[in-house]
């Protein structure tokens, strides 16, 4: 990664504009499940780590390749640098996880900095995006024991909409199911990777907690949970992040089936939140693993009138959370083949569905020299034109003959083929266009106020880093108030359910580094076209 960037930086003179002046401008998207620190970067990630100030106890924390760090980047490596404030690089991510705001060290592996990373929505192609649980078809053989498989997108979607279809939160006229569980989950408890989940566990068996851990013996050997079922049937449902501190993507088939989403961590942050018309303080709880004792109180302690409020804001937030324009595009290579086109897309096509690959039908016919070649092409003799391909729809339905029978889906009487939406949605609120507007907000947003914990006088805190002469603070002192003031927030901002907004890197910071720039530290110079 080190070397890509400054390849970047050395070729383009974009990547130097934005640290003249100061401003990120520039995306990464998707740096790991579980954030930077999971791969591409060294752990732990750490702010300027490779500076020559740093404490040695922490600059033993090396790193195969430091040394490329400190003569390519030199104190530039900042700009860079997941875990540091001064990051000019935007990430988009699946996962709000601001670990750094944690520790008196600043270091964290997925790094999130509120206003100026973006969460995007979970997508349909991840595990738990919005056909959770339906991704995968559980049959037992003759012995008993379970086979399972990955079905079919297009499969995917018929399911989703009968189960949706029963959620007053997609269809206003479904009724609500009886409410069998306060709180529910399902979901693989791994060793101690995740401590949420272990001390979830703890619960198992009280009244109401409907909790299942998948990786129980006797789990392994059956069907495991139904997740529509369980979540239209519950009140709470928990959307911890993964069992290696990846993605929290059960809030979103939570809010489809109607079930209010618990975060487990308040500092969290949620999909594209800089939208006003998202209030995710409003749409769901979050609660903290040491209060997790706890949770009956604090569950009961929500008003009737704020729970119906949540499942309404939930219920506006599905579109939002939807890639619809993207999943029902006409771009040749979507991996759905048969699906349609999003009614709110001006580009679609008005022929007859065809699958990635195939000649359209309205291909003309190729001179009469010319064979037919490519994958299903008319044969074709001398002499004789070549036709297009027909296509007929049962053929293009055979490969879900055999899935389509396990999950009783009737290929000639259900919309298989020639979707246009999840949920009969127009794609005009999605999230793509949700991601852009978040964009065009920041165009005009003001910059961000200093920290509320820095003692350290305005546009100074780079220059400290630099040279601890300066003044009398260490280097570290930053980082421990930041994480003393965030330890103090959640032990003392009421309700303890409610999520809590991490202040944005303050933006005279940045601009601080930018100026300091000419005395960076000896290392690779930028390129001339952007200097």
């Amino acid at each position: 990664m080190v070397r890509l960037m400054d390849y970047i930086r050395m070729t383009w003179p974009f990547w130097n504009q934005s640290v003249r002046t100061g401003r990120a401008r520039h995306f990464m998207v998707l740096p790991c499940d579980h954030g930077p620190g999971d791969c591409a970067y060294s752990r732990p990630l750490t702010p300027n780590k490779y500076s020559p100030v740093r404490p040695m106890r922490l600059r033993q924390w090396g790193a195969v390749g430091h040394e490329t760090i400190t003569d390519t980047w030199g104190d530039a490596w900042e700009t860079i640098n997941p875990a540091s404030p001064n990051r000019l690089l935007i990430y988009l991510l699946y996962n709000g996880w601001a670990d750094q705001l944690r520790n008196s060290h600043g270091s964290c592996l997925n790094c999130f900095q509120y206003g100026l990373d973006i969460r995007m929505p979970t997508p349909e192609g991840h595990e738990c995006g919005i056909a959770c649980g339906l991704h995968m078809q559980h049959v037992p053989n003759a012995t008993g024991v379970v086979r399972s498989y990955l079905l079919p997108s297009e499969l995917q979607r018929v399911l989703l909409s009968r189960a949706a279809s029963r959620s007053p939160a997609v269809n206003s006229t479904a009724p609500r199911a009886p409410s069998r569980c306060l709180f529910s989950w399902g979901g693989a408890v791994r060793g101690r990777s995740n401590p949420a989940r272990n001390e979830l566990l703890k619960l198992r068996g009280s009244p109401g907690m409907c909790i299942v851990n998948t990786e129980d013996a006797q789990m392994v050997k059956e069907r495991p949970p139904n997740i529509p079922e369980a979540m239209m049937e519950s009140r709470f449902c928990y959307s911890p992040r993964g069992w290696d501190q990846g993605d929290s993507d059960r809030y979103l088939p939570a809010v489809v089936y109607g079930c209010v989403p618990v975060m487990s961590d308040r500092l969290e942050a949620m999909p594209l939140e800089e939208l006003p018309d998202l209030s995710w303080n409003e749409t769901v709880v979050a609660i903290e693993r040491e209060e997790l004792h706890n949770l009956h109180h604090l569950l009961r302690a929500v008003s009737p009138i704020a729970e119906q409020r949540m499942l309404a804001n939930g219920a506006q937030a599905i579109q939002r959370m939807l890639y619809t324009t993207f999943e029902f595009s006409p771009l040749n290579g979507r991996h759905v083949a048969c699906a349609g086109c999003a009614s709110f897309r001006t580009d679609c096509p008005t022929e007859q569905i065809e699958w990635p690959g195939m000649p359209r039908f309205s291909e003309v016919a190729r001179p009469r020299s010319q064979p037919c070649t490519g994958r299903g092409g008319s044969s074709s003799t001398k002499g004789h034109a070549c036709r297009p391909r027909k296509i007929a729809p049962m053929n293009a339905l055979n490969k879900l003959r055999g899935p389509a029978k396990d999950v009783n889906v009737n290929l000639t009487s259900e919309a298989v083929c020639g979707r246009t939406s999840y949920l009969n949605e127009d794609g005009s609120r999605d999230a793509f266009e949700g991601f852009v507007e978040v964009l065009r907000l920041r165009l005009f947003a003001p910059s961000a106020p200093p920290e509320p914990w820095s003692t350290i006088p305005s546009g100074m805190l780079p220059s400290v880093f630099r040279d601890v002469r300066a003044t009398t603070i260490q280097p570290t002192t930053w980082f421990q108030q930041r994480s003393a003031y965030y330890a103090k927030l959640v032990q003392e901002v009421q309700p303890l359910t409610s999520l809590i907004r991490p202040a944005a890197p303050a933006q005279q910071h940045r601009r601080s580094l930018s100026t300091l720039m000419g005395l960076r530290r000896p290392g690779r110079p930028f390129s001339k076209s952007g200097s």
